[in-house]
């Protein structure tokens, strides 16, 4: 396969450095991850306490100072998503991935694989140091791999032999099998000194205080020191007491902005708002043990009974992009000339009524708290077809509980799918280490070839195969790629381009005092 340098990635953001915007603004969301479980993909709405939090009186006290307001948000509760945020600033893995699947190198300086494809070389960049100054080195990296690999990987651990550090420099992983999904699983180990400490290679610093919710910039950093000084992080009750608290100047950037903010902050002067779409989707679940849904002709009916567009203008307010299945289009391996599903209620209720037992077709569907209102929308598109979905709003514990031990017949929920196939399979795979089971013999048959493609053509191959299987034994009805959006002050420069989280550059963002808006635009 074909691995990108570095290099090779364009733009410089920063005068007199060579940055790596593309790898930076890829990182959010991937780095700080090795451990999702099924609470990570099903616990959503996780309960954890929300602890209130004040503005800070101004927020142009100190034009090195970001302070970020974050309420509950969409993937969990404000607490979540602010440790999020604050590993995300502090830490950083051995690679990253593009926007369309590929793979950069990010604390690796590049890596090689042998000819039969079951040795592969990682190089470290050199000069490379934790915030505690000392080196990021071989033998460091290669305990971090060998502690955490084994959980989060699950059974693609299975093709890894051995890994060992090199005296160079270099870290060498000796395979059992050809895998992509081990170069592909690096994206998410974060490196750090050691696993119970905070001490990492990012561009900002964690204080390590459990009461301090605040980074400071880390002057060492290899790709040039940060413009901001400090990033202050605030815990909000909701999205819309954040967002008031940006109106005052409070804060300098909402971390999520709600849906009945984003239009009121799009016609405001003081904020700029950044869209862009995550690698998350909204999806019905089915449950392949429910008798309801053991025949695929079933599934396929209740996929050709519902209107993506509709779903997406009515309960999502055009904010996100039509699913055809787990992988995202803008995969460089998807195959955009393969048949999906077409909205066709008629073949839908046709179908239906062809199979014994399904004229009638009820089931319930467990839902989270904050979607309901997708739930409502797919509920009245599959009453057109004669089919009655019951909606029963479940606590995240309960929603959990009945995921794990497949007491559910459906499940509506929003969960990762990309950017590449390695979280597809830990999701869809019987033997996946995120839920597992989702799918069938077809499926699993498919992400095995990705699993151990040696090759971008076998890749490929493996790729349309679960493109082909979803469509023939589908797991689930696939909604949505849902789209999201920052805030941040006009008081801050922001390199920014279209459809990216604009977090991935934070360390390149700086304050301007009035002289310069956050799209570039002068005063």
């Amino acid at each position: 396969m074909s691995f990108p340098d570095r290099r090779h990635h364009a733009a410089r953001w920063v005068e007199g450095r060579v940055s790596r915007p593309q790898q930076e603004r890829s990182r959010l969301g991937r780095t700080g991850s090795c451990h999702v479980t099924i609470a990570w993909l099903l616990l959503l709405t996780a309960s954890a306490g929300c602890r209130q939090a004040q503005g800070p009186a101004h927020a142009a006290e100190s034009p090195a100072v970001l302070k970020v307001g974050i309420g509950t948000v969409t993937s969990g509760t404000a607490e979540a998503g602010l440790q999020r945020l604050r590993q995300f600033l502090t830490t950083e893995a051995l690679l990253t991935v593009t926007s369309d699947g590929r793979l950069s190198p990010w604390l690796a300086d590049s890596w090689s694989t042998s000819p039969d494809d079951l040795t592969l070389k990682i190089r470290l960049i050199p000069g490379v140091r934790f915030h505690d100054g000392s080196p990021v080195d071989a033998a460091t990296v290669s305990r971090t791999l060998l502690s955490s690999l084994p959980e989060s990987m699950g059974t693609t651990y299975e093709d890894i032999a051995d890994i060992q550090a090199g005296a160079d420099e270099t870290v060498t992983v000796s395979l059992r099998r050809p895998s992509p999904f081990v170069l592909e699983a690096l994206q998410f180990e974060t490196i750090r000194k050691a696993p119970d400490e905070p001490i990492g290679t990012g561009p900002f610093v964690d204080s390590g205080a459990v009461t301090t919710n605040e980074v400071r910039a880390n002057e060492a950093y290899y790709l040039g020191a940060p413009r901001i000084e400090r990033v202050i992080l605030n815990s909000y009750p909701s999205i819309r007491a954040a967002w008031a608290d940006l109106l005052r100047d409070r804060l300098d950037m909402l971390y999520e902005v709600g849906s009945d903010a984003l239009e009121s902050l799009q016609n405001t002067r003081q904020v700029a708002v950044f869209q862009y779409t995550r690698d998350y989707q909204s999806a019905l679940i089915f449950n392949p043990r429910a008798p309801v849904f053991r025949q695929a002709a079933v599934r396929r009916a209740l996929n050709m009974a519902i209107d993506r567009e509709s779903v997406i203008r009515d309960a999502l307010e055009g904010r996100a992009e039509i699913s055809s299945g787990p992988i995202t289009p803008h995969h460089w391996a998807f195959r955009a000339d393969l048949p999906g599903f077409s909205y066709d209620p008629q073949t839908a209720a046709r179908l239906l009524q062809s199979v014994p037992g399904a004229r009638s077709l009820t089931f319930e569907c467990l839902v989270p708290p904050d979607t309901e209102r997708l739930a409502l929308v797919v509920k009245r598109q599959l009453q057109a077809v004669g089919v009655e979905m019951n909606v029963r709003e479940a606590s995240p514990n309960e929603f959990a509980q009945a995921v794990a031990s497949r007491r559910f017949e459906a499940v509506m929920t929003e969960f990762m799918g990309g950017p590449t196939l390695f979280k597809v399979y830990g999701v869809w795979h019987s033997r996946g280490s995120l839920v597992g089971g989702l799918g069938g013999p077809l499926l699993d048959a498919a992400l095995d070839r990705v699993r151990h493609a040696s090759t971008d053509d076998e890749y490929r191959g493996g790729v349309a195969d679960v493109q082909r299987a979803v469509v023939t034994d589908p797991p689930a009805i696939f909604l949505a790629w849902s789209r999201r959006a920052r805030a941040v002050s006009r008081r801050f420069e922001v390199p920014a381009e279209p459809d990216t989280d604009v977090l991935g550059t934070l360390r390149l963002w700086r304050p301007v005092n009035g002289r310069l808006l956050a799209d570039g635009r002068r005063n």
